[in-house]
C-alpha cells in the first residue's frame, strides 16, 4: 500500500522518513570524515561534495515531504499518549523541519556568499545572495562553531 492508511503508514511516507534519514546521516558524516583530510585535498573536496548535494536533496525532499503530510491521512498513535506528549511531539516535529529547511538554506547561502556556484548534478542553483566574503566567514562561523 502506497499511501497511509487508519492503522498504518504507507510505502511512501515510510521512503520519505526512513530515505530522510539515511541522507542526513550520509551528510553528517561526510562532513565530519572532511576533516580528516588535508585542505585542498580530492578525498576532502569529495566528501563536502556529497555533503552539499546532499543538503539540496534533503531542502528538495522536505517540500515532498510536506505535501504528502498535508495530503494524506496520519495514523494515530495507539494508545493516545497525554496530551503534553502530543504537544511536544508537534513542536519536536516542528523544529526538526525547520532545520530541515533553514540549514541546507544557509548552506547555500554560505557557498554563494563565498563566490562559489551551488550545483545539484551540475544544474546550477538560483543565486540567492552576492558576493560577501564576509558574510560567508560569519555563516561558516555559525555552521562550525
Amino acid at each position: 500500500m502506497l499511501r497511509n492508511t487508519v492503522t498504518h503508514y504507507g510505502t511512501i511516507a515510510r521512503l520519505l522518513h526512513w530515505g530522510m534519514a539515511g541522507l542526513i546521516i550520509l551528510s553528517i558524516v561526510a562532513v565530519e570524515l572532511h576533516e580528516f583530510f588535508p585542505k585542498g585535498s580530492d578525498p576532502r573536496a569529495a566528501l563536502m561534495s556529497v555533503h552539499f548535494q546532499v543538503g539540496v536533496v534533503v531542502l528538495l525532499l522536505i517540500w515532498v515531504r510536506i505535501i504528502a503530510i498535508f495530503s494524506d491521512k496520519v495514523p494515530p498513535i495507539t494508545p493516545t499518549p497525554p496530551l503534553w506528549q502530543h504537544i511536544a511531539a508537534k513542536l519536536m516535529h516542528l523544529a526538526l523541519y525547520l532545520t530541515m529547511i533553514a540549514l541546507p538554506i544557509l548552506g547555500i547561502v554560505m557557498q554563494q556568499a563565498g563566490d562559489k556556484t551551488v550545483a545539484l548534478l551540475g544544474v546550477q542553483l538560483p543565486v540567492l545572495v552576492g558576493v560577501d566574503k564576509d558574510f560567508s566567514k560569519a555563516l561558516r562561523e555559525v555552521a562550525n562553531p
